[in-house]
């Protein structure tokens, strides 16, 4: 619950300090760039786990009461949203765009899918891997809120 209040909070200071008229320019030097390399490797782990978690949806919901229902083709989509707000970010990040908004897609991307699994539990590997992949998530929110503090 907590966790959701300040994910909540964060997106609400994103788009805060948007509408005071933040200069991209002024938030490309607060968001931390290439020097450190650490959000990089956040998004590359990101991208190997949503794979992992991908695989382990996928067998799950094979095996569960919701293959070929509109649950399944509702969770994919999620899933698939994700990857590409993901691939988004990284893509606009690595050519050092303003990636506000991106960054918003992610986590409510993320949110989605943690809503679909909160009600409907498929299995061990599936939370196990999901929770790999939202650790990422978390520690890539982590990175941007200390960044944007002021």
């Amino acid at each position: 619950m907590i966790d959701k209040i300040k994910r909540v909070l964060l997106i609400a200071l994103v788009i805060a300090g948007t509408s005071i008229g933040i200069t991209s320019e002024a938030q490309a030097q607060r968001f931390p760039r290439r020097n450190n390399g650490q959000v990089e490797q956040i998004l590359s782990r990101i991208e190997s786990n949503t794979d992992r978690f991908e695989d382990s949806l996928d067998d799950a919901l094979d095996r569960s009461r919701l293959n070929g229902t509109n649950q399944e083709d509702e969770i994919n989509r999620y899933v698939k949203d994700f990857e590409r707000a993901t691939d988004r970010l990284l893509d606009r990040y690595n050519r050092g765009q303003n990636v506000t908004s991106d960054i918003r897609s992610v986590l409510s991307s993320a949110s989605r899918i943690d809503n679909f699994l909160q009600r409907r539990r498929l299995g061990p590997r599936v939370e196990r891997d999901w929770s790999n992949v939202r650790r990422n998530v978390d520690d890539l929110e982590r990175i941007v809120s200390r960044a944007t503090r002021y």
